[in-house]
């Protein structure tokens, strides 16, 4: 028979007093794994809260072992017995792997030190581990960063694991022996939540998972007879519609200028890059798939001017590049869109006119003076049908708004070329068809778009061409493929 561990029946949670639970279901048993997928990331941000004991429940039932608790015992146990793993690891670089797991142990002598490392090897040995304890964090590929945090969590004695969305961090392979070492965990008791896009689901993880949209649990499913396709129907009725005619007109008639070289690398190398060519014309889409996180720092640190070339030479319309900054690089046509832009890169005390137009009057000072600028941005409000939210403070609307935005103020702008950093990690499938969307709409101006990724267990096309990178280096499309599905 199932132990319960935690049941929530017709939850309900406020947030600044606007209800955004009405009706969440939730039931996590002793040693399962349980998997969750949500139609919008406002829900998901709302639960991970919950999970994490910084949000409340004001409303509904809630059950620990089978025993009624009133709200404030359950973010209690929240706080106590769950930890969440996802992008942002709560491990200490500069400490040693043994350090970490010790830290905040009760007792610091010399003693209960032997004795903390003696019950370290042991768990090590359990779970077919073999790690050196001295090597520091920092030193960790993403995944050895995922497996201490999930040994930590078993030496902390943690009832409930939530992994939110690591599947857009790691390769197949890797992917794999994280699910091996869940499995052993859950023998010895622990639970988990998996959270993931739609798309990346690793459904055969999970006993069970649910659906989650608009503050309510609206579906229960068994992994053994979901329908997939009637999943993904039902997560796409209440995503927003684009692809509207007045934006489809606008795109056929925008005039495209003669692709011309815009940005090229010549044999670039770094401390770890090396001898890298690339070619970027005007108007063209080009992605970068990165399989390890240094490379991907190197190349985004170039285009933002931070570390130079040791050799070889990077030109943007033809010039040789030589900026020192982002704002140097903004002010020369390259502009970045970060990843999750609609949490990270907006001011969300002003309002979504000023953000749009910000970046365009450092540019063009006095621009909404100027008739054909504004021109330009009424179209936009006009297209996007952003009238009603005009001089609405950013805080107040919806992530697909705000995800809008990010987009639409370098569209405002025309920059030669828009750096898309990982667009596609961490989103909803509405938020998922909304940058898709816009990257061809920054294209259909003739802004070229150059996509920098992971390398995802699922990747989303663009089109464009697409260079893969390892170790600095670029490599055959072939050798992905060994790399991904070797075992």
């Amino acid at each position: 028979m199932k132990e319960e561990l935690i049941v929530i029946e017709e939850g309900e949670i406020t947030v600044r007093g606007n209800p955004l639970f009405t009706d969440l279901y939730l039931q996590i048993c002793k040693g399962e794994v349980l998997g969750v997928v949500f139609g919008n990331v406002t829900d998901r941000k709302c639960l991970i809260e919950l999970f994490r004991g910084e949000q409340s429940l004001c409303g509904g039932k809630v059950f620990v072992g089978n025993k009624r608790t009133n709200y404030e015992e359950a973010l209690i146990y929240f706080k106590k017995n769950a930890t969440i793993i996802e992008k942002n690891s709560k491990l200490i670089d500069n400490l040693s792997i043994e350090e970490n797991i010790f830290l905040f142990a009760d007792e610091n002598t010399l003693v209960s030190t032997r004795k903390y490392k003696s019950h370290l090897q042991t768990m090590m040995k359990k779970f077919s581990l073999d790690f050196s304890l001295k090597r520091p964090i920092g030193a960790l590929t993403t995944k050895e960063k995922i497996v201490m945090e999930l040994l930590k969590a078993y030496y902390d004695d943690k009832k409930l694991v939530v992994l939110n969305h690591i599947s857009g961090q790691l390769l197949n392979n890797d992917l794999e022996d994280i699910h091996e070492l869940i499995k052993k965990l859950t023998k010895y008791g622990v639970s988990f939540i998996i959270i993931e896009a739609f798309n990346n689901i690793v459904f055969e993880w999970v006993n069970c998972f649910l659906l989650i949209q608009e503050g309510k649990t609206t579906g229960i499913f068994d992994t053994d007879f979901y329908n997939s396709r009637q999943l993904y129907t039902i997560l796409m009725e209440n995503t927003k519609t684009f692809g509207s005619p007045t934006i489809k007109k606008y795109i056929q008639g925008t005039e495209t200028k003669n692709k011309l070289p815009l940005l090229e690398f010549k044999n670039v190398s770094t401390s770890y890059i090396h001898n890298l060519n690339l070619k970027l014309e005007e108007g063209e889409i080009l992605n970068l798939f990165f399989m390890d996180d240094e490379s991907f720092e190197h190349i985004l640190k170039l285009l933002e001017g931070y570390i130079k070339p040791s050799s070889g030479e990077i030109s943007l319309c033809g010039c040789r590049l030589n900026i020192n900054s982002i704002h140097q690089a903004v002010d020369s046509g390259i502009c970045f869109i970060s990843e999750s832009p609609y949490e990270n890169t907006l001011f969300y005390n002003m309002t979504l006119e000023d953000n749009l137009g910000l970046a365009l009057s450092n540019k063009v000072p006095f621009y909404w003076l100027k008739k054909r600028y504004r021109r330009s941005l009424d179209f936009l409000i006009e297209a996007f049908h952003l009238e009603d939210y005009l001089h609405v403070k950013l805080r107040k609307l919806d992530p697909r708004i705000l995800q809008e935005v990010a987009y639409l103020k370098w569209y405002l702008y025309a920059p030669h070329l828009v750096v898309c950093i990982k667009p596609f990690t961490d989103l909803d499938i509405n938020l998922l068809t909304i940058t898709k969307e816009m990257i061809f709409f920054l294209n259909s101006r003739g802004i070229a778009v150059l996509v920098l990724s992971s390398m995802l267990s699922k990747n989303y096309s663009v089109g464009g061409d697409t260079i893969y990178i390892k170790n600095g280096t670029a490599i055959d499309e072939s050798e992905i493929y060994e790399i991904l599905y070797r075992r």
